[in-house]
Protein backbone atom coordinates (compact mmCIF):
# COMPACT_ATOMS: atom_id res chain seq x y z
CA UNK A 1 0.00 0.00 0.00
CA UNK A 2 3.00 2.48 0.80
CA UNK A 3 5.46 1.48 -2.01
CA UNK A 4 5.87 4.05 -4.57
CA UNK A 5 7.72 4.58 -8.14
CA UNK A 6 9.99 8.12 -8.27
CA UNK A 7 10.28 9.62 -11.67
CA UNK A 8 12.81 11.88 -13.25
CA UNK A 9 13.60 13.75 -16.09
CA UNK A 10 16.29 15.25 -17.76
CA UNK A 11 15.97 17.99 -19.60
CA UNK A 12 18.59 19.70 -22.34
CA UNK A 13 18.62 22.35 -22.47
CA UNK A 14 16.50 23.14 -19.24
CA UNK A 15 13.06 24.44 -19.47
CA UNK A 16 10.36 25.78 -17.30
CA UNK A 17 8.72 22.31 -16.37
CA UNK A 18 7.60 18.49 -17.61
CA UNK A 19 4.38 16.80 -17.31
CA UNK A 20 4.62 13.51 -16.13
CA UNK A 21 2.17 11.13 -17.71
CA UNK A 22 0.77 7.46 -16.26
CA UNK A 23 -0.98 5.48 -18.84
CA UNK A 24 -1.62 8.29 -20.71
CA UNK A 25 -3.15 10.80 -17.84
CA UNK A 26 -1.49 13.57 -17.11
CA UNK A 27 0.05 12.76 -13.13
CA UNK A 28 2.18 15.86 -12.23
CA UNK A 29 3.81 18.88 -13.88
CA UNK A 30 7.02 19.29 -12.32
CA UNK A 31 9.68 22.00 -12.55
CA UNK A 32 13.26 21.81 -12.11
CA UNK A 33 14.76 19.33 -10.66
CA UNK A 34 11.64 17.18 -12.80
CA UNK A 35 11.10 15.00 -10.10
CA UNK A 36 7.83 13.07 -9.35
CA UNK A 37 6.54 10.57 -7.10
CA UNK A 38 3.73 8.23 -7.37
CA UNK A 39 2.03 5.52 -5.65
CA UNK A 40 2.37 1.63 -7.11
CA UNK A 41 -0.51 -0.05 -7.81
CA UNK A 42 -1.09 -3.68 -9.23
CA UNK A 43 -1.52 -3.90 -12.90
CA UNK A 44 0.75 -2.72 -16.38
CA UNK A 45 1.32 0.71 -16.74
CA UNK A 46 3.23 3.37 -18.99
CA UNK A 47 5.54 6.43 -17.94
CA UNK A 48 6.21 9.06 -19.97
CA UNK A 49 7.76 12.67 -19.33
CA UNK A 50 6.74 15.03 -21.97
CA UNK A 51 8.33 19.10 -22.43
CA UNK A 52 5.27 20.48 -23.39
CA UNK A 53 6.42 23.81 -25.28
CA UNK A 54 9.14 21.88 -27.16
CA UNK A 55 7.00 19.13 -28.04
CA UNK A 56 9.43 16.95 -26.81
CA UNK A 57 8.65 13.59 -24.94
CA UNK A 58 10.74 10.90 -23.44
CA UNK A 59 10.37 7.39 -24.56
CA UNK A 60 7.58 5.19 -23.21
CA UNK A 61 8.58 3.22 -20.04
CA UNK A 62 6.43 0.37 -19.60
CA UNK A 63 6.16 -1.36 -15.84
CA UNK A 64 4.28 -4.32 -14.57
CA UNK A 65 3.44 -4.57 -10.90
CA UNK A 66 2.38 -7.98 -9.61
Amino acid sequence: DQATVSLAAVVDPPGPDVVFYVDGVPLEVAAYPYRARRPLRPGEHVFEARVPRARAASARVRVIVQ
